[in-house]
């Protein structure tokens, strides 16, 4: 029984964690495009922050899933023990008694949330990467320039 409490508590952790990566992303994401987007700032800040907010996407998706995945291993060794111990599957959100009928999932509902934070930070990442074009394009173009009116 003390193993089930112990992966129980780490699956709660663990989907603690899940949610907290978003929420923590975003504010990241928020001040760096404050820094991106002033155009009072040095190009080279500019770009740096943009090249940051495009990591932080890629960081941010790939613990996201991590999480994820950490919580459903949890779920399924309580699956496993819950079968082992005769105990019902309270470790699950399944219902199969009869006698209560479930309200209906909307819309909204039925999707799953980490793969619209997913896509949500690729935007970001793709944002940060549009806006490090729009920095550095008059750089590159210049650079350009000059190389051709050397030759």
């Amino acid at each position: 029984m003390f193993a089930f409490e112990m992966i129980m508590l780490r699956e709660l952790e663990q989907d603690s964690m899940t949610w907290q990566t978003p929420a923590i992303a975003l504010t990241a994401q928020s001040f760096l495009l404050t820094i991106a987007l002033n155009e009072g700032n040095a190009t080279w800040t500019r770009a740096l922050t943009a090249s940051l907010g495009v990591v932080i996407s890629v960081l941010s998706i790939q613990l996201l899933s991590k999480h994820i995945y950490l919580n459903a291993m949890d779920r399924a060794q309580l699956r496993l023990l819950e079968s082992d111990m005769g105990l019902p599957p309270i470790s699950q959100r399944t219902w199969t008694d009869p006698r209560i009928e479930l309200p209906k999932q909307g819309f909204w509902a039925r999707r799953s949330s980490a793969s619209w934070w997913r896509r949500g930070m690729a935007v970001f990442a793709l944002a940060n990467i549009v806006i490090l074009l729009v920095v550095t394009y008059p750089l590159i173009a210049d650079w350009i320039q000059g190389l051709r009116a050397a030759r």
